[in-house]
């Protein structure tokens, strides 16, 4: 986050390093006092800039740029950015520090209110496919995307219920509308922070039918979890 406090483009920097010396050095006591600076921090700090102002136009300026300035601004940038930094963080953090100070060295105040997720309406789509070794591949996705697997943006994880049929059930095609059992008959549950992973049901499973639904989950409040997916079906390998 620090190196973002500062701008790296030379425009935006040349406008920082200037308004924040001139908030240093100006009130009784003077900005650098009020928010917690040294005396040798803030000289510094003044000293960088004065640097600047000399070195800058030389750059800017066509007829005075070389090589050798160019390396010059460039240095003298970096040593600032990183000179001032921690004592941004510094600042940021000072109890004296006000709505001004902020938005001249860059320092908005963070959000620390959590933001309140809603109820997740819609349901996963997704698929399992066999990968051998009695491994199965679960991929869940959201409606949007169309062949990737993703994950709802409300969503801390993606709950699968399974069930692995007998060899002699045969269940009907997905999307047909049959008998297939439902989600909670399904006694066997894993999840996973990741929309493709892959869950192994043992070598003795291999060829069997595994029957499956997916959920989003809500881990802190699970009232606010997705309902069930439509049924899916795969072949163990």
């Amino acid at each position: 986050m620090g190196s973002e406090r500062i701008s790296r483009t030379d425009s935006k920097f040349d406008i920082f390093i200037r308004n924040t010396t001139v908030a240093l050095l100006a009130g009784s006591p003077t900005g650098a006092v009020r928010l917690g600076l040294t005396t040798d921090q803030s000289d510094q700090w003044v000293d960088y800039r004065d640097q600047w102002v000399v070195i800058y136009p030389k750059f800017t300026s066509l007829s005075t740029r070389t090589k050798t300035v160019t390396q010059d601004k460039n240095q003298l940038k970096a040593d600032f950015i990183e000179f001032a930094q921690p004592l941004l963080n510094r600042i940021a953090v000072n109890e004296n520090i006000t709505t001004d100070d902020r938005n001249i060295f860059n320092l908005p105040q963070r959000d620390t209110t959590p933001t309140r997720r809603g109820a997740i309406t819609d349901v996963p789509f997704g698929s399992l496919v066999g990968k051998g070794g009695g491994m199965m591949e679960v991929r869940a996705r959201r409606e949007s995307d169309a062949t990737r697997s993703s994950k709802h943006p409300l969503a801390d994880a993606v709950e699968l219920r399974y069930l692995i049929l007998n060899d002699s059930t045969t269940p009907p095609d997905e999307g047909s509308g049959g008998d297939f059992p439902a989600p909670e008959d399904c006694r066997n549950s894993v999840s996973s922070k990741s929309a493709l992973w892959r869950v192994s049901l043992g070598s003795a499973a291999r060829g069997k039918t595994v029957l499956g639904y997916l959920r989003w989950v809500n881990l802190s409040n699970p009232a606010n979890n997705s309902g069930w997916s439509m049924p899916m079906v795969g072949i163990i390998s």
